[in-house]
Order: C-alpha cells, then sequence, then structure tokens
C-alpha cells in the first residue's frame, strides 16, 4: 500500500492532548484512505489510485482489516525523507514495508536512495470518523434548501483572505461567513478582542461554469451514503472565490 504527501501531510491535524491520546495519530484505514482529528478539525484523504508507480517493493505488507494508527513522529520522518519540490512529485510516496501488531516501517525513497521510517502504533480504537463526516453532510443536505448553498474557493485567495483577517483581528478567535445565492459576495466578520474593533471583509465571488462543480465521487459516496451530490445539485447555485470571469 502506498500513502503519498497528501496522506501523510494532515498529520498536523492530528490531537496532542495528553487525556484524549486515541486522536493523537494518523489513521490509516485498510482501503488507504488517512484521516486525522483533533476533535475540532477532521481531514481525510483518499486512497492512492492502485496503477500508481513507486519502485520501493511492497513485500506484499497490507494494513489489517481494523486499520492502523501511526504515531505523528514516524509520519513525520517520512515526509522529511521524502525528497522535496515539484519536480519530485513522482516520488513523494511512502510504502509500507512492515506492519506488526506494534509496529510499522514505511519506505521513502530520494535521490536513489531508500530511506525507512518506523515505529510503534497506536493501540487504542480510533474514532468513529465516517459517522462524524455522515452526520455532518446530514445536517448539510437538510439545511441546504431553506437556508444555504455552496460556495467554491481558490485555495491561494481563501488563505489570504483569512490571513489578512486574522492579522487584523489579532488574537485567536470566531469568524462568520454569510454568503447569499448566486453571485452575491461573501462577507466575513470578525472582532479584535484587544482593540475591540470590528473587522469586515468582503469576498467577490464568480459563478461556476456549467458542469464545473466538484461532484462527490465514488470514495465521497462510500463514506457518505445516500446523502449524494445530486440532492445538492438542486439546491442552490455554486460560485467561486476568484474574482469575475
Amino acid at each position: 500500500m502506498l500513502l503519498s504527501r497528501p496522506s501523510l501531510i494532515i498529520v498536523e491535524a492530528a490531537g496532542s492532548d495528553r487525556v484524549r491520546t486515541e486522536c493523537n495519530y494518523l489513521r490509516v484505514d485498510e482501503d488507504g484512505t488517512t484521516v486525522a482529528t483533533d476533535g475540532h478539525i477532521a481531514v481525510a484523504v483518499s486512497p492512492v489510485p492502485r496503477k500508481t508507480y513507486f519502485p520501493v517493493p511492497e513485500n506484499g505488507r497490507r494494513t489489517p482489516a481494523r486499520g492502523i494508527c501511526l504515531r505523528p513522529g514516524l509520519v513525520e520522518e517520512a515526509i522529511r525523507n521524502m525528497p522535496k519540490g515539484e519536480k519530485n512529485a513522482a516520488m513523494q510516496y511512502a510504502a509500507f514495508t512492515k506492519i506488526t501488531q506494534d509496529s510499522a516501517s514505511v519506505a521513502t525513497v530520494c535521490h536513489d536512495s531508500q530511506h525507512t521510517a518506523q515505529g510503534a502504533v497506536g493501540r487504542e480504537p480510533y474514532p468513529k470518523w465516517r459517522g462524524l463526516f455522515r452526520n455532518v453532510w446530514k445536517k448539510i443536505a437538510g439545511m441546504a434548501n431553506a437556508t444555504g448553498g455552496r460556495i467554491c474557493f481558490k485555495r491561494s485567495r481563501l488563505l489570504n483572505a483569512l490571513r489578512i483577517l486574522d492579522n487584523a483581528a489579532g488574537e485567536d478567535g470566531l469568524v462568520f461567513i454569510e454568503f447569499g445565492d448566486g453571485g452575491t459576495p461573501m462577507l466575513l466578520r470578525s472582532v479584535n478582542p484587544r482593540t475591540k474593533q470590528t473587522v469586515m471583509m468582503i469576498v467577490r465571488p464568480a459563478t461556476l461554469a456549467e458542469g464545473e462543480w466538484m461532484e462527490h465521487g465514488a470514495w465521497e459516496h462510500g463514506i457518505l451514503e445516500s446523502f449524494s451530490s445530486e440532492n445538492m445539485r438542486k439546491k442552490k447555485p455554486a460560485v467561486r472565490v476568484e474574482g469575475g470571469k
């Protein structure tokens, strides 16, 4: 089984709680899906396509039927061992070379040299993350017809907008997001707790072209079950934060 850099990098979302220690891992499901959560943020990445080529032999090792929980230290070492840069993207993978009840090893290749990261694995039951995503989707699908919709962002512009808002609002706090139908600009609001100043931001969207919305694939359907993208497609038009076309 292969794990890509995106599969591993989400370990940043794993918990570090000394009490809720079951969240302090990167979860790898049997199909190669990876998950990380700290109880507030949950991130899942779909499996690496089966036809992806990577030169490290996998030795027939697969994750157990119950999946496996990798400690952040092992994952971070594997990421460090990967070659850097876009030109090396085809080599930014790790392969399981050993899995036991107590430990796991993953191998990477950088400049024709193989590197192995190994360590103990978590033994605690991992939170039922699929149920979490399913419940959230049910709420979204149920609310969309009456009060909301869906919106698409260009990641770099969204992150830049949030960085600007964060700098203006100071300490970590809440951001309130409101958006309407069609081409209505999105309004973000927050408050600087030190200066008591309110910060407002407008981000102008553009309407997506026909067929441009990212529909749910088979992997997503398998998690979200009967709440398909068809339900949402009938609700509200989609908009993307990108400036006018």
